[in-house]
Order: C-alpha cells, then structure tokens, then sequence
C-alpha cells in the first residue's frame, strides 16, 4: 500500500472527507494524545509554569489539546484548510491558535518566540517532491478553464443549479490541477532536502536559545532519516533520533530530539531514554543461576501479603486493613 505523502501533497490528500475520516477516528485521538505527551515529556519544560509551544502540523487540534491541557499555549501551523476548519468544529481552538502555512516554506515568527516546539506525524510529508503550488497555477488562464470545466461536469448539466458543495468542487479543482502539474514536469530530487533545510533554518529562529523540538515521524527508508538529521544538524541544532521500542514492529515510534545550544536555565543537553529498549525491558530478569536452573527470588510472607492485598484492592475486593500484626505468624496453640 502507497503511503500518502507518495500519492498527493498532504494540502490535496487531506480534503474535506479524507480529514472528516480523520477527525472522527477514536483511534487516531488516542495514538496522536499519546505521541503528543510522549513529545511534551522530551521538551523539559519547567514544570508549573506556562510555556509556549509550537505544534507543527496541526491538523485538528489532537496533539494540541493534549498540550493545552498541561497548561501550556499552543500556536499550531498546517497546510490543510480543512484540518483548520474540522479544528475549529472540534473547538480545539479555544486554548490554541491556528495558522495556515506550508512547513516547507519560509515561516516567520519573532526570533526566539518558542519555549519548545512539537510535531506529529507530519515532517516526513517534508521528504517527498510532490508539490502542489495551486495558488500560481490558478493563475494561468488554461487551468482556470479546465478547473472551471471540472466544476461544471461534476455539479451536474442542470442549468441553474448547483447541487455540489463548494468544498468538494475545489477539492475536483485540486486534484484536477495537480494533475496536470505532475505531468508537466518532473520532480527535482533535490527539492525536498531544499524544504527540510528550510524547515529546520525556521523553526531554530523561532525557537529560543536551549530551547529543545519532539518531531515524531513515520520515515520511509534509512536515506529519509539521513536526509532529515542531516538538514537538522546543519541549521544550527544538537541532538539526534530517539526510537521507542526498537524490536517491535507495530509499536515502534521514531522521534527526532533537538535543541539549540545556549540558554541559561537548563541542564545539560543530552537526548531521552528510548522506551521499550532492551535495557528496560529486560530489567529484573537476570537472576543468578543455580545447579542450571534459576534462583526464585526471596520475599519474605509479610511482602507477599501485602502484595496479595494489593491486587485484590486493585480488583475491587474489599480487604482488611493493614495492623501491626499482618503477616506475623500465629502461635501455635495446643
């Protein structure tokens, strides 16, 4: 199966019903929450303090959401309208605000605006050479017709009537334009490391000295990853690439962990234990070998007690409470 970012820019590919899909997944609002806390734990913000934070890529406010709820301001960027407007629905946009930008372009915001900045599932649609420059080629008069064309076939051969929404016929227009722009020229290969660069040049304005970036992204292939570290370390950032649970397949998480240098207020730069890496899930397990076979570990009966009446709590049994003569031995009586 294509992955979308091969398929259409992601400002086409998330249309009207692709992003209502979206929106209405509980699944997705529970993995993009997760990435989103998991991305604010790696920022080191100060705790019990309001920060300002900056969600690339949007979308409709999950990840968002789940930073405001920390305390913090968000100010979110995505290219796709209807994510904004599907935000906007979802009333994510009561404690953050939205602006509609292309992250590969140029992004300006006062230099050292950012306490840190977040991104979900988004910088790896900055690895593909499909552009959609709609704006400049709503311009020429050809593809005007044409789009205008499209319009007219899709809503029908009615006279008057328009029984389309007008969502969905530019969507048509979109799609039919980006058609066409594919077919006239080819993609230059290097014109997604130009927007990586770009990206990365941007955000380190943005943000403040010592201030770190949680990018979560699905990559493609090993040269992807090079690609971004590369476009990253060379506009000025430290850091590099964090992966939770290595060894599993579905679960396996990649995150690109940056900061810039400076800064007065933090300690010493240095990137996050992975989760689910061998060294914590292994953890406890060695024990010491006797006559070939494992040692069970020793507890005393007071600890197996208290750890029994812990789990039946847990269970919504009732138990005794704890006295000074829980897990002592009787007397033996005659």
């Amino acid at each position: 199966m294509s992955r979308p970012e091969h398929l259409l820019p992601a400002d086409v590919y998330y249309g009207k019903e692709e992003t209502q899909r979206y929106a209405r997944s509980s699944r997705m609002h529970a993995v993009q929450r997760q990435l989103a806390e998991r991305a604010l734990e790696m920022l080191l913000l100060p705790e019990n303090e309001s920060c300002l934070v900056l969600d690339l890529g949007f979308g409709c406010g999950m990840s968002g959401s789940a930073v405001s709820e920390k305390g913090h301001f968000v100010v979110g960027l995505d290219i796709s309208r209807h994510m904004l407007e599907e935000a906007r629905e979802l009333e994510n946009l009561e404690t953050a605000d939205a602006l509609l930008a292309d992250l590969g372009k140029p992004f300006y915001f006062r230099p050292g605006t950012f306490d840190g900045a977040i991104s979900i599932s988004a910088i790896q649609w900055l690895c593909s050479d499909i552009k959609s420059d709609i704006a400049d080629a709503l311009r020429t008069p050809e593809n005007t017709a044409a789009a205008a064309a499209a319009a007219g076939a899709a809503g029908g051969s009615s006279g008057g009537e328009e029984d389309m929404d007008e969502d969905e016929a530019s969507d048509q227009q979109q799609l039919l334009l980006q058609q066409q722009q594919r077919q006239r020229r080819p993609a230059l290969p290097a014109s997604a490391y130009r927007r990586q660069t770009c990206f990365f040049e941007h955000l380190a304005r943005a943000l403040k000295p010592g201030a770190r970036a949680a990018l979560q992204f699905y990559p493609d292939s090993a040269e992807q990853l090079e690609s971004l570290t590369s476009a990253a370390l060379r506009s000025g950032f430290e850091g590099g690439l964090v992966v939770d649970f290595p060894n599993s397949t579905r679960a396996k998480k990649y995150f690109l962990c940056l900061w810039l240098p400076g800064g007065h207020a933090r300690k010493l730069q240095q990137l996050p234990k992975a989760l689910g890496t061998s060294a914590i899930i292994n953890e406890g397990r060695e024990r010491p070998l006797v006559s070939g076979r494992r040692a069970k570990k020793q507890i005393s009966k007071k600890e197996w007690i208290a750890k029994k009446k812990e789990k039946q709590s847990m269970k919504g049994k009732k138990v005794r409470p704890d006295s000074k003569y829980s897990g002592r031995k009787r007397k033996d009586k005659f």
